[in-house]
């Protein structure tokens, strides 16, 4: 059976615990007082270990201050039976996930069994200050709020009247407009257009002969649409392009629909650096939504379950003990959390989570 049971993080040092020791003559679970440092053994055995358990030697301690291997007892009077000790750096080492330890052999002590584990902290233990994400947003958010702020502006800027952007849209509607003059409204223009070979240039200079050429041309090889069908399709489309290039052009003007969504941005950008602060004025109050830990996975739990199992096993009731099975239940409420199943010897054969 299981005295004690705590936690610490692999690879801790200088910390120290409190233990109960039963008096075997008391009928009522009575502690046992004067027990000395030299008077007890200390054993302890790492996951993996392969070895026998290792014996740690005894020293007397101040109460509330670590010595490795330490043990004093505490108040005789109004807590008999409650020691602290000092455990060793070398029990709590990096390597193994958990770590018993047993004391016993003083006159009527009942011997006294803790287990230990040892989990191992990762990057999302170590809490992150808002001054550090501030100071250094690049290494958190990717781009500084000053860099996202320069290229919004930036953008805007290269919509307004002559801007980069604006520019290659004039280009654009220039090209489009010096389409349609050169096509013209009945696809004059098109009347001069002449095939590089020299041998076709007679042929070509005949506009009913080569309009007659091109609609054969035209109605073998586009499905069946005549030369001038197929131009006025063509004078529809380039029309069509401009009155879109116009309107583009006019949603990006000072006040049109695109650039006042720009503005927007542009201002709530201001206000988020506005909000933010230099020193994170504006964040004390961020929290994160509860259903967001929903999505955070411990070895197939969410977050929230995974706390409540070990705020039931750490300091919830407990019932059973010493019968093989161990209920545990939720701090504070009648819910079973965790029912364990354990051997003769105290260990765990099987873990049910509620």
């Amino acid at each position: 059976m299981i005295d004690h049971e705590f936690s610490f993080p692999a690879g801790s040092t200088s910390q120290t615990a409190l233990i109960f020791i039963q008096d075997t003559d008391s009928t009522v679970g009575d502690g046992l007082t004067g027990v000395a440092f030299g008077d007890i053994t200390w054993h302890y055995y790492r996951e993996g270990a392969g070895t026998n358990a290792t014996a740690i030697t005894e020293v007397t301690m101040t109460i509330g201050t670590w010595a490795s291997g330490g043990f004093i007892q505490l108040d005789i009077t109004n807590q008999p039976g409650w020691y602290e000790i000092g455990i060793p750096d070398a029990v709590l080492g990096t390597g193994a996930r958990f770590v018993n330890m047993t004391f016993k052999g003083a006159t009527n002590m009942r011997q006294v069994n803790v287990l230990i584990h040892l989990p191992v902290l990762n990057e999302f233990d170590t809490p992150i200050a808002l001054t550090d994400i501030l100071s250094d947003s690049t290494a958190f958010l990717g781009a500084s709020i000053a860099e996202i702020l320069g290229d919004t502006i930036e953008l805007q800027t290269d919509w307004l009247n002559g801007g980069r952007l604006d520019s290659i849209l004039d280009n654009i509607k220039e090209d489009t407009t010096s389409l349609e003059t050169t096509v013209g409204v009945a696809g004059i223009g098109l009347s001069d257009i002449r095939l590089p070979a020299t041998g076709l240039d007679n042929i070509l200079s005949s506009s009913t002969f080569a309009g007659a050429i091109a609609d054969a041309v035209f109605i073998e090889d586009v499905g069946g649409s005549a030369f001038s069908v197929v131009i006025q399709s063509i004078q529809t489309n380039s029309s069509n392009i401009l009155n879109d290039t116009d309107e583009l052009q006019t949603d990006w003007l000072n006040g049109g629909r695109l650039d006042l969504i720009l503005d927007n941005i542009k201002e709530d950008t201001t206000s988020l650096e506005t909000t933010v602060g230099v020193a994170g004025i504006g964040l004390s109050d961020i929290r994160l939504p509860a259903t967001g830990l929903d999505l955070v996975l411990v070895e197939g739990q969410t977050l929230p379950a995974s706390m409540q199992i070990v705020a039931a096993v750490v300091a919830g009731k407990v019932s059973g003990a010493g019968t093989g099975t161990e209920v545990f239940k939720g701090i504070g409420i009648d819910a079973t959390r965790v029912t364990v199943t354990v051997d003769s010897s105290g260990n765990r054969t099987d873990v049910t989570l509620a």
